[in-house]
Formats: structure tokens, sequence, C-alpha cells
């Protein structure tokens, strides 16, 4: 989802707009904004360090690439209606790019050459209770997540000491298998979803949001979709940097 020069970084954060939660109990387009803003001073104060590197420093110092992430994407698209989702995605664009421009500048006296994306997130939207990027459910809302960790490593005691269930692996002795049950919240899950749809979301939030790219992993039905997947690709292909489908 980000493209690279040679020796070239991208700071990443992330918003969780699930998470912008009001007084009423709702999503609060106020509290998105706030968040969208702090996540980009942070990513534009860290782009502004010279990384140490002498080929680093001099593509970065003219680039100072930035990806202020969304995750929880498929969760506001399946709650929210129609116009408050588009609002979200093209006013969080709007303060993103104001705020990491007005940093940027006024630390290092360039404008940064992109500013949003839609990283994979995987791990990190699970601490936050929230789906990854623009993906939906995985399979079902409750899943169980498997975490291989060394078994003499520090954080595997620990974890044996609190009970948390566990499995030998069979390829490697000296590693264990640590399950979390996940409760991925009440959106549709890849099953529920068409791949087309899946396909249209992102299109949406890469023209909308994302001046980087959007990361995009499709679901497919085996059996009732695969014979259209090429259509799919020739469909789409113009749009985005990268896809794969599960």
């Amino acid at each position: 989802e980000i493209t690279l020069m040679a020796f070239e970084l991208c700071c990443l954060a992330e918003v969780f707009g699930i998470n912008c939660i009001g007084e009423d109990g709702k999503f609060s387009m106020e509290i998105f904004l706030n968040a969208c803003k702090f996540a980009s001073i942070y990513a534009s104060i860290v782009s502004c360090i010279p990384p140490g590197n002498q080929y680093t420093d001099e593509v970065v110092s003219v680039n100072h690439r930035i990806g202020v992430s969304q995750s929880g994407l498929f969760t506001l698209y399946d709650t929210l209606n129609r116009e408050t989702y588009i609002e979200a995605l093209e006013r969080g664009f709007h303060t993103i790019k104001l705020t990491c421009n007005k940093y940027v500048h006024d630390f290092c006296g360039v404008t940064p050459i992109a500013v949003s994306t839609v990283k994979p997130s995987g791990t990190i939207s699970i601490l936050a209770a929230s789906l990854a990027g623009v993906h939906p459910a995985i399979e079902n809302r409750y899943i169980m997540r498997r975490i291989r960790i060394g078994a003499n490593l520090p954080i595997a005691k620990a974890l044996l000491q609190a009970g948390v269930p566990h499995e030998k692996s069979k390829s490697d002795g000296t590693v264990l298998i640590f399950l979390f049950p996940i409760d991925q919240g009440e959106a549709r899950s890849a099953r529920e979803v068409s791949m087309w749809e899946q396909c249209m979301m992102a299109l949406e939030v890469q023209n909308k949001y994302s001046d980087n790219g959007v990361s995009l992993s499709l679901y497919f039905e085996r059996s009732t979709e695969s014979d259209q997947l090429p259509q799919l690709i020739r469909f789409i292909l113009p749009y985005v940097k990268g896809i794969s489908f599960m």
C-alpha cells in the first residue's frame, strides 16, 4: 500500500473511527477528526527526526512520506448512513493533509509527498477491538487467534503463569502456540459480503481518503465467484497498487 523510493521510509500512524464515540454512545465526527489531527501531528514530528542513514536522510528530507491509516472502516461503512461515512472519509483526509502539511513545513520547510493510507493492521487493530483496514470480519464474529512465541521468552512464561491456553508446535519444539479468543464485533463477515461489494468499498476509500494506497485482500466464494475473478481484476487494476485474494 506504500510505494517507496530506494532507501525511503514512511511514517505510519493509525486511527480507529469505531472508537470515536460521543456521550450519546454514537460515532462522533468531532472526536474522529481530533484523532486524525493528533495522529497526523505525531507522524509529522517523527517524520522530521533524521533517521541517521545518509541515503535515507536524502530521500526522506525531500518526500517526508506519511501514512495516517484508518482501521474499522468496514464497521463504519456497515453502521453509519452513507452521507456520514463519506463525510468522515473526506473530512478525515482534509484534516490529515492540512495538519501534516503545516507541521512538516514548520519543522522542515517542505510539504509531504503523501499523508494518508490504509495499512494491513492485523495485530494492532485487535488491540483496539477493531477490524483491520477496510476488511469485513474473517469467517465469523468469534474467532481463535493463534500466536507463536518462543517457549523460553519471558512473555511466554508470563502467559503460562496466567493460564492462557496453549499448544506445542508440531514443527518446532522450542515454540509454544498461544490461543486468544477474538470478538470481531457486529459487522458482517466476509461470507456475507460479495467480492464486488468489497471491491467497490475499497475503491471508494482509495478515491475519497488514501493518497498512498489501500491494503486490499478480497475474500471470494470459490463455488460462486471464482469465475468472475478475471473480470474483477481487469476492473480494479487501474485503481489499486496491489491486491490479494483469499
